[in-house]
């Protein structure tokens, strides 16, 4: 059976398709052709089997590891911009990036300048919210484009990198009222209250699991002060424990003396079972 570039089944087309995208690739970085691989390619302008395309496929596969076929596609674009272009994620977070930032600097420029009575709520509010929109998006588009450069980039995962950047978006705020909170409390210096929590935002919003230990941290924090620690329950605990045994020593001597006091012979036995439940209680 051969397979030919025109008139093929879909998934016999498919196939040729991914080895060709593989071996273009494989061409334009230099790498070798294992084994028979290189008298295989040659039979890709001709007829070649099912057999030997299959073989053909795996050969490749193996070779351009960890790319695949499919990012190898996603990321076909030569030069950076190329890459943008073709990429739709990276065209995207790169505008939420900009905007982000344009729209930052503005309101940072705006902080300095007399403002209406009721926009002083809204001049605290919005450039912490793109600050860490900053951050987050800054930090998805620098992660994406890592695995664009490697050729890596999976387009099935996209919807990862939205979830991390509102995620982002979520933490930078938080760790930003976290920040504003302790300057209000016990800070007076200018320079923490005016920085101090958009610097917060925008780490919060590049590193949502920082923040995400941060206050994993301070809840652990949270329940040992309500709990007590660790240390502190053994202590109580060894104490209680004390205290019973004293308890019982008492309570057996008790016992003993009352014992040893001459008691009629007919009273004896009803004595020794109420200092036996005595001793049990």
């Amino acid at each position: 059976m051969t397979v030919k570039s025109a008139g093929a089944p879909s998934l016999l087309e498919e196939v040729r398709r991914q080895t060709e995208v593989m071996g273009r690739y494989a061409l334009e970085t230099g790498l070798e052709f294992p084994g028979e691989g290189e008298r295989l390619w040659g039979k890709m302008e001709g007829e070649i089997s099912l057999e030997e395309l299959t073989k053909l496929h795996r050969i490749l596969a193996q070779r351009v590891a960890p790319a695949t076929p499919l990012t190898l596609e996603a990321t076909r674009g030569g030069s950076l911009t190329g890459r943008i272009r073709e990429v739709a994620i990276l065209k995207r977070l790169s505008a939420i990036c900009l905007v982000s930032l344009g729209l930052f600097l503005l309101c940072l420029l705006l902080t300095s300048l007399p403002l209406p009575e009721w926009c002083r709520g809204v001049k605290e509010v919005v450039p912490v919210f793109l600050a860490s929109l900053l951050g987050s998006s800054f930090s998805a588009l620098f992660t994406a484009n890592r695995y664009v450069v490697a050729r890596t980039f999976d387009p099935r995962y996209e919807t990862t990198y939205w979830s991390r950047l509102w995620l982002g978006v979520v933490a930078g705020t938080l760790l930003a009222l976290f920040v504003k909170g302790g300057a209000a409390a016990g800070q007076d210096s200018a320079l923490l209250q005016g920085i101090g929590p958009l610097a917060a935002a925008l780490l919060g919003g590049y590193s949502a699991e920082a923040v995400d230990r941060v206050l994993r941290r301070l809840a652990e924090t949270l329940v040992v002060l309500v709990r007590g620690s660790e240390k502190e329950r053994l202590e109580s605990l060894y104490r209680e424990k004390e205290i019973r045994v004293e308890e019982s020593k008492r309570r057996e001597e008790l016992c003993d003396e009352i014992l040893s006091l001459p008691v009629p012979p007919e009273s004896r036995g009803s004595i020794e079972e109420v200092l036996e439940r005595y001793r049990n209680s």
